[in-house]
């Protein structure tokens, strides 16, 4: 488990601030199974909906979010910016799973996942004729199967977080709104991509980041 430097930073006046965990980056814990205590079955804690759901909640999700005014002032900004060609990869960091059974548990997975393939499809049309194949690369450490198989059906290709920070280079766009891991930390140590996408932040909360709006 990764923590960020807003979490080693001690909070004014917090509690569960612990002098033994504030230089320590990262912690190795381990999963548990709940069981249930009649069968001994393993209990699903998030239970996921169907495939054709998932699917079409997506398609529908992608088509709305593309059509609001986040999104128009986000392919306004990089119309508004030189950007270099050979991008050949889009990398998201923590998209989230978008197979809950709640459809407000989705809504900013759904909306990173899309803002990653409208950012393809832009270079694509960017570039032309000088176009290649631009990947879409998204990461998260939770995604359930029918997250896996939605996603690769959308032209996404599922990886893992040690492989995501492999693909960060300077021919890639790396996407990180949310994520519980350092991500512009440990990429300012270790590449220089063409192009950081995250929301915005406040520092000034006594309990480390308050992450404002896509």
């Amino acid at each position: 488990m990764y923590r960020t430097v807003q979490d080693l930073l001690p909070p004014e006046g917090a509690q569960c601030y612990s002098v033994c965990r504030a230089y320590l980056p990262v912690e190795v814990v381990h999963s548990t199974e709940v069981r249930n205590a009649h069968t001994n079955e393993v209990v699903d804690l998030w239970p996921t909906a169907d495939h054709v759901t998932v699917k079409s909640r997506f398609e529908q999700a992608k088509c709305s979010l593309v059509a609001t005014e986040h999104f128009a002032r986000i392919k306004s900004s990089l119309g508004s910016i030189v950007i270099p060609l050979g991008i050949d990869k889009i990398v998201a960091f923590g998209c989230s799973t978008i197979s809950s059974l709640k459809d407000d548990s989705v809504v900013s997975s759904m909306a990173q996942h899309s803002l990653a393939l409208m950012i393809r499809d832009f270079l694509v049309d960017l570039y032309g004729e000088h176009s290649r194949t631009i990947q879409c690369y998204p990461e998260n450490p939770f995604y359930a199967p029918i997250d896996n198989l939605v996603l690769s059906e959308a032209g996404f290709t599922i990886i893992d977080d040690l492989r995501a920070f492999l693909e960060v280079d300077e021919t890639s766009v790396v996407i990180a709104m949310d994520p519980d891991i350092p991500v512009r930390q440990i990429v300012a140590d270790t590449a220089r991509p063409a192009m950081m996408v995250w929301n915005k932040v406040r520092v000034s909360e006594p309990f480390g980041t308050t992450i404002l709006g896509i």
